[in-house]
């Protein structure tokens, strides 16, 4: 799998169900406004897990000889900000939590006093939030990569939402406004970006209309291929999967990003699954894991497609390989071996499960902490409870050792007790 860094968070490109992703930890960010009068340093904090205001993030505002620090409202850093000609400071989002708490947007003045702030609610109408993607960490209701507009003239701040409208934000009083985009000028990334906001909020119809646009003008335009993969799943319309992807191979054949194309191909062996061609699924997905070797999603995929062929004995040997083929490589191989663990889990065969966990539970330099946490409940599922303690207890040692925040030891901690007490999940 691809690496995870530093905050593990939950991302999906397509819709509200999660897969792990992370944040790195912000940069210092330095700041001159427009007319070149002020400076400023947006320096993050140490961590993204503060509770207390004076551990947040801070600002060391200057101007000549004067120098004014001040603390932000954000726990760990904003996810933008802007230095205007005043000195005051316009910031947007937390860095680590896009969307969340009622500082979204907010502005201080050049001696750090808070004029105004505001929730997602309060910025953007419910009909301009509806589709934007959900994560656990996040709420996506910005164009990425962030377009935006400053006018000082006016102090009207604009940026693009995700469905493609304009959000006008005034700096006066951090009042705002949504302004409707109807034309897109056939512009392929505002058609697909477009289109994905229809299909989180289930208009079917014009997401169809405009992720076959985006298509129509940018053959390789991937993303559009799966937004539409994950309309046809949704209206179980697999044979018009099927028919819309038959090309994909030759369409592709010179794309480099192979990572996102062998997701593609298993969307499309999720279409030929459901409709039962286990044989044309287990060519694209043999095709997907030489597209990327190191990807998990594919091989586990394949082994359910080996199941339903009655070809269970082949599944064992699939892993293996799989396992042997990259059990040199320090990091991926904690998530291969996690995945193909929580595969075994997933159906209730938790000695198999503990198994393949157990293959990199003791190596060293890694953070095995989901890893233990999978490891305990399986061990938990047999009735090991004592062994379900220690799990939790090596993970308790392990975050502490490497000086990080307390979920997850609180989690453990909790999971103890219980064990302790004979009670279950």
């Amino acid at each position: 799998m691809r690496l995870r860094a530093s905050l593990l968070v939950c991302l999906c490109i397509f819709g509200n169900s999660a897969v792990a992703d992370s944040w790195s930890s912000p940069p210092v960010v330095s700041l001159t406004s427009t007319n070149g009068e002020w400076s400023a340093e947006v320096i993050p904090s140490k961590t993204y897990y503060n509770k207390k205001a004076e551990d947040f993030a801070k600002v060391v505002l200057k101007r000549d000889a004067y120098t004014k620090e001040y603390q932000l409202l954000n726990p760990w850093a904003p996810s933008r900000s802007f230095l205007l000609n005043d000195g005051r400071l316009f910031t947007l989002d937390n860095w680590g939590g896009l969307g969340g708490g009622d500082n979204v947007a907010a502005l201080y003045d050049n001696s750090g006093k808070v004029l105004w702030k505001r929730s997602l609610e309060e910025l953007v109408d419910i009909d301009n939030r509806i589709g934007a993607m959900w994560t656990t960490s996040s709420i996506w209701w910005k164009k990425r990569p962030l377009e935006w507009q400053l006018d000082e003239a006016e102090a009207v701040f604009t940026l693009t939402l995700h469905n493609e409208n304009k959000l006008k934000i005034t700096l006066a009083d951090g009042s705002s406004r949504t302004v409707e985009v109807h034309d897109l000028n056939d512009a392929p990334q505002r058609l697909l970006d477009r289109g994905m906001a229809d299909l989180r909020s289930n208009k079917f119809e014009t997401a169809e209309q405009h992720l076959k646009r985006a298509i129509e003008l940018s053959p390789t335009l991937l993303e559009a291929y799966r937004g539409l993969a994950r309309l046809y799943k949704q209206e179980a319309r697999h044979s018009d999967a099927v028919a819309a992807f038959a090309d994909i191979r030759e369409t592709f054949k010179d794309y480099s990003q192979r990572h996102n194309l062998a997701n593609l191909y298993c969307d499309l062996g999720e279409a030929y699954h459901a409709l039962e061609d286990f044989e044309a699924e287990e060519a694209i997905l043999r095709d997907a894991i030489e597209l990327d070797t190191e990807y998990s999603y594919p091989v586990l995929q394949l082994a359910e497609n080996l199941e339903a062929q009655n070809q269970t004995d082949a599944i064992a040997p699939l892993f293996d390989e799989f396992f042997e083929t990259h059990s040199g490589q320090k990091f991926s191989i904690l998530w291969i071996t996690k995945d193909i663990g929580d595969y075994y889990a997933n159906k209730n065969q938790h000695e198999a499960a503990i198994h393949w966990y157990l293959k990199v539970a003791n190596r060293e330099g890694l953070n095995k902490t989901l890893l233990y946490l999978s490891l305990a409940k399986s061990y938990e599922a047999l009735g090991q409870t004592e062994d379900a303690i220690a799990t939790y207890q090596r993970l308790i040692a392990d975050e502490k050792a490497a000086g990080k925040g307390n979920y997850y030891i609180k989690q453990a901690d909790k999971h103890i007790v219980r064990l302790s007490n004979g009670d279950s999940d």
